[in-house]
Formats: C-alpha cells, structure tokens, sequence
C-alpha cells in the first residue's frame, strides 16, 4: 500500500477541487442546452485516429451532433496532427503548469511560516 506525504495529500486535494469547478462549470453551460456530461464524454471521444509511417495522426471526419459539441467547448477538430508538434506543445504547458505548481507551493509556504 502507498504511504501518502503530506504533500500527496495536498496535491491530490488540489486536484480534485480544480476537476469539481470544471464539472461545474461544465454542467451550468451545458445544461441549458439540453446536454449531459456523460452524454458529451461520450460523444466527444468517439473519434477514430490513425498514425502513418511520416509521424501524422489522421483524425476522422466526426458527424454533425459531434462537431456541434466541440464547437460549444471552443474546440477546433483538426483532419491531421503531426506528433512531434503536438509533443513539443504539450511539454511546453507541463512546463507551464510546474512553473504556476512551484509558484503556488511557494505562496503557500510565506503564509505557512
């Protein structure tokens, strides 16, 4: 059995507090419209992807009710995604969210002291 730190204990409250305010959020927007979360999880991750020999992912075309659920959400669905690209962008907001992690660890500990 793992042994929780206090700092895993922080962490993992931290967490789950950022996911409830997102479902919340999610569920005010989405609610008027007539739309469940369960039902827009599952809409919104049907896609079907394919990966060529070049390092591109080629996504498939999605239907009309899941296009308009991405659209809500702000989100564009690409036809092709190159991996390397995608990568880099995806360490550079890890790197960005250990940059605001240590910054809020930081500001924790002045008003510990």
């Amino acid at each position: 059995m793992r042994k929780w730190t206090d700092q895993t204990v922080r962490g993992k409250i931290l967490h789950d507090t950022i996911n409830t305010i997102v479902l919340l959020n999610m569920r005010k927007q989405f609610l008027d419209r007539g739309i469940s979360i369960n039902e827009l999880s599952g809409k919104t991750q049907s896609l079907m992807c394919r990966r060529d020999n070049h390092g591109r992912v080629y996504v498939e075309t999605p239907n009309k009710k899941t296009k308009e659920y991405y659209n809500l959400m702000g989100v564009q669905i690409p036809s092709m995604v190159r991996v390397d690209q995608f990568k880099n962008k995806m360490l550079g907001m890890a790197k960005m969210q250990l940059y605001i992690w240590r910054h809020l660890r930081l500001t924790h500990q002045c008003f510990v002291k």
